[in-house]
Formats: structure tokens, sequence, C-alpha cells
């Protein structure tokens, strides 16, 4: 989570969450929002800095689902007539739609660890933070330097 400020204060309380990017969310986004957030503050890992990012984390989720419905209900492709008359077929725009909605929930949910892998890249980093001492020792050593060419 080094791509994430944790810095401010915590949310202690549910209660705590419900801001004003949580009331403009619909029901599923709402759900969505409060599950990731309870989910957070289980782990003590939830910020007031973080709450904005999850309620687009949720808008991106509803209109996922929203745009995934419409696309099971028309299909993958809608037609029209050029003018010879002919049939042409051409991909729904909700497809786009539901790609960046989806590119969205994957980047804001790798920040919080909410997929597997991210959860073991974030685990990864943890366990491989190097200590700043060791690492400016590494730069003023120069192990790895060549040798300068004497003149």
């Amino acid at each position: 989570m080094t791509d994430r400020k944790k810095t401010g204060p915590k949310v202690t309380d549910m209660d705590q969450t419900r801001t004003a990017a949580y009331r403009r969310l619909g029901i599923g986004g709402r759900t969505i929002y409060r599950a990731r957030c309870k989910e957070l503050l289980d782990q003590g890992d939830l910020y007031f800095c973080d709450l904005t990012e999850l309620a687009h984390y949720a808008k991106s989720c509803e209109l996922y689902l929203r745009f995934d419905r419409q696309l099971t209900a028309d299909g993958d492709f809608l037609t029209y007539i050029d003018r010879m008359g002919n049939e042409r077929l051409y991909p729904h725009p909700a497809i786009k739609a539901c790609r960046d909605a989806l590119s969205d929930i994957l980047s804001i949910g790798a920040h919080f660890g909410f997929t597997r892998w991210s959860r073991k890249r974030l685990e990864a980093e943890i366990e491989e933070a190097e200590d700043p001492v060791d690492a400016i020792m590494k730069l003023v050593r120069n192990d790895g330097a060549r040798p300068r060419k004497a003149n």
C-alpha cells in the first residue's frame, strides 16, 4: 500500500463513513461501499482520506453492473441499415463503458488489496521494505560501480 496515503485520522466507526459521496450512490453502490469500508475498518486500515476513493470504487462497480445488464439485454452487437440497404453490425457502446469501469475497479481495488493478487503484492512490498539507512549506505559505498580509468 505504498501508493496510498496513510496519514490523518483513522475512521473508528461505520457511522463516520456516510459522506456526501456515499449519499449520491445508488442502492447497489451503497452496499458495496459499506462492505468495503467494513472490511478495511475490521483490519484497522481505514482513513478518512480513503472514503472518496472508496466512493469512486463503488460508483464504478455500480456502472459496471448497469452496463453489463444492458449488454445482456441488447447483445454485444447492434445493427443499422446503411444507405445501400444492407444490415451492418457495430459493437455495443456499453462494451467500452464496461471495460472502463472494470479498469477503474481493478486499479482502485489494488490500492486497498481487494484482490488476491494485490494482497500478495502488498505483502511482498511490506516484507521487502528496506531500512533507509542501508539504502543510503549502498549508494555511498558504490558497490557495483566500475573502477575509474586512470589518466
